[in-house]
């Protein structure tokens, strides 16, 4: 009977052991759970946190493409949508497509069209020696007098290398063009003759600022200052004097955010244009 007993009280001590016992490792166990679970969430947020500062609506704006130049992205398909708001005159549609339709490599000129509403003509994209973008079918980057005039020769980029965007970089780009140009002359005798012009864009980087379009919030888009100064040549002989050589005949600002390219541009004309030309990018796309 004795040995009954004493078999009866080890067997109830070894279970008041593991009642004890058991809560406690079950404890420690959710606790383990639950700073693991901290820990992801911890991560989680910070991931969030670390990732590009754009706000897109995903039904206008697709993720952000980082390709060649992350500041215009030159992949075959990619298109940008604008809303354009200018002078009725010369902005002859409220939508402004660009499309990169081929891709430019080292050896090769890509093709990018270009227009308002469906009328878009294609121009060229190439890639410098020092990696950066030179385009030549931006509107109104010409004057708004000869606007299909087709640069012949450009010094320049219209954007340097990403390396070398940053607060506070400056670049130029010379634009030669050659158009027919009618004058007056002192007599009151008007003549067409050809005039030679130089172009010269100074561009810099003058802050990084927060920029709200159609398309989304882009927290870090870079503003890039562009002052547009014009000499004009008439037959090799003498200076062209007109409303294109007023010091500067335009200035513009556009804004770049890294993987998308261009959000916003404003141009504004020192002679007689009033009203500003101002693109807010509604949608972008690519493959």
């Amino acid at each position: 009977m004795k040995f009954f007993r004493d078999a009866i009280l080890i067997i109830i001590a070894i279970g008041l052991v593991v009642a004890v016992l058991l809560p406690s490792k079950r404890g420690e166990n959710a606790g383990s759970s639950d700073i693991v679970s901290s820990l992801k969430d911890s991560a989680d947020a910070e991931n969030i946190n670390s990732e590009s500062s754009v706000d897109l609506d995903k039904d206008d704006v697709e993720s952000p493409l980082h390709g060649f130049h992350e500041f215009f992205p030159v992949q075959k398909g990619v298109e940008w949508v604008y809303l354009v708001d200018g002078p009725q005159d010369i902005v002859t549609d409220s939508v402004w497509t660009l499309k990169i339709e081929s891709k430019p490599s080292d050896t090769s000129v890509g093709i990018i069209s270009s227009g308002f509403g469906k009328n878009l003509k294609n121009g060229s994209i190439t890639i410098s020696e020092n990696k950066g973008i030179i385009l030549n079918n931006l509107p109104f980057s010409a004057p708004y007098s000869y606007l299909d005039n087709i640069p012949l020769d450009i010094e320049g980029e219209f954007l340097p290398p990403v390396s070398s965007l940053i607060k506070g970089a400056v670049w130029k780009t010379n634009y030669k063009r050659r158009l027919k140009y009618r004058n007056r002359l002192d007599d009151a005798q008007i003549v067409d003759e050809v005039a030679d012009s130089l172009q010269t864009d100074l561009a810099n980087v003058s802050s990084i600022e927060k920029v709200i379009v159609p398309a989304g919030i882009f927290s870090e888009a870079y503003r890039v200052e562009i002052i547009s100064r014009i000499e004009m040549d008439a037959d090799g002989k003498r200076k062209v004097l007109n409303l294109l050589t007023v010091e500067p005949y335009k200035t513009e600002i556009i804004w770049f955010v890294k993987g998308i390219g261009i959000v916003k541009r404003r141009i504004s004309y020192t002679s007689n244009r009033v009203k500003d030309i101002t693109f807010v990018l509604k949608s972008f796309h690519h493959n």
